[in-house]
């Protein structure tokens, strides 16, 4: 199965609904060697996602989402405070479940009369006791406390954003913005498609990495923000002036 980053989202989704996972039953699922698996589960040790125990591995008391939130936590900033600058008060701004997206949502916290739309409950609740208004659309509940499915989408599509905060889990030229989950990852294209402006924030690490599902090329969003210049192979997306690139 895929690459190891690939390999890696599905062990954390895994260890997101039981206690541990084997390393003989990950050698089957993904068609690889028990060493290929032992390394994967290092390097998410390494991380701090997870513990390692003899024949496999144990989640950690935190979930994966509390545990990647904590990460580059002064990039994610000046991510976020790019990305809330380009946010007017009154605005209606549809917000995803990334980690970053909610550094976004804690940065608009005390601006004043916005209409947030997210399927974020993380992020929701972040606007209580404010000045501001939240409208969570239904949907199928998932543990990090995200809103899926048909239900989500159709509630989404009668709804009209001046921006949308998203989220990344990888970006490369060939399969331009990817994400882990199909059903998230829908919910991330109709907020685009509702939305008169769309905007990515996503660190460095997410350059060059990709994920299971393709939302679609980087030129079908307005701006990505970023805490570095990427690499030059890059150039090209942000050449013709389609997409604005921000760097933090």
């Amino acid at each position: 199965m895929g690459r190891g980053p690939n390999r890696r989202e599905v062990i954390l989704a895994q260890l997101g609904t039981r206690n541990r996972v084997d390393v003989t039953e990950l050698t089957r699922l993904f068609g690889v060697s028990e060493m290929t698996v032992r390394r994967d589960l290092a390097e998410l040790q390494h991380e701090g996602l997870l513990r390692r125990v003899h024949g496999g591995a144990v989640r950690l008391d935190r979930s994966p989402f509390e545990i990647r939130d904590e990460q580059l936590p002064a990039e994610k900033t000046r991510i976020a405070k790019k990305a809330a600058a380009l946010i007017d008060d009154g605005d209606t701004v549809a917000i995803d479940i990334g980690t970053t997206a909610h550094y976004v949502a804690r940065e608009l916290r005390h601006r004043t009369g916005l209409l947030i739309i997210t399927n974020s409950i993380k992020i929701a609740a972040e606007f209580r006791n404010t000045p501001n208004k939240v409208l969570v659309p239904g949907g199928m509940m998932l543990p990090e406390l995200s809103l899926v499915g048909p239900i989500t989408t159709e509630a989404l599509r009668r709804l009209h954003a001046a921006k949308a905060i998203l989220g990344c889990g990888g970006l490369t030229l060939t399969h331009g913005l990817s994400y882990f989950d199909i059903n998230e990852t829908e919910v991330r294209r109709t907020m685009i498609d509702i939305s008169d402006e769309s905007i990515v924030v996503a660190d460095h690490t997410k350059f060059g990495r990709t994920e299971t599902v393709s939302l679609g090329p980087p030129d079908m969003v307005d701006v990505i923000i970023t805490d570095r210049e990427p690499a030059g192979e890059f150039r090209p997306v942000f050449a013709d002036g389609d997409v604005e690139l921000i760097v933090a």
